[in-house]
């Protein structure tokens, strides 16, 4: 769903975006989740193996500049991995690999790489 009718280019416009969510934020006290997805040059990234950074969100570097911490989910062979790019609260969790079954695309274990792949 897009929630709004802004350019994702426009910084000034995606500020104005961004500060509208954390007001509603600070006044009812949320915790709000945003959806993105990488810009066309990450996927690139992606194929040589190249862990994402917070700047490879699509768009104004406004978006990445107003969010508290940042998930990014790169598809790998036999599931994925969840990144942690961004944190204002604290040190960057580790890559955490999840497997998933071939099947039913249902996680069959999830962790560091170590443990995803069954070694620890």
């Amino acid at each position: 769903i897009q929630f709004h009718g802004q350019n994702e280019n426009d910084s000034v416009a995606m500020t104005a975006v961004m500060n509208s969510l954390r007001m509603l934020r600070e006044k009812y006290g949320l915790t709000i989740i945003c959806l993105h997805h990488e810009a066309k040059m990450a996927y690139q990234l992606t194929r040589d193996n190249v862990a994402p950074t917070a700047g490879d969100c699509r768009g104004s570097s406004a978006i990445a500049a107003s969010c508290e911490t940042i998930f990014s989910v790169r598809k790998r062979a036999g599931g994925m991995q969840v990144y942690h790019t961004k944190s204002r609260c604290g040190e960057a969790l580790a890559p955490i690999q999840i497997v998933l079954d071939n099947t039913t695309g249902l996680c069959l274990r999830a962790g560091t790489e170590e443990e995803a792949d069954g070694n620890s």
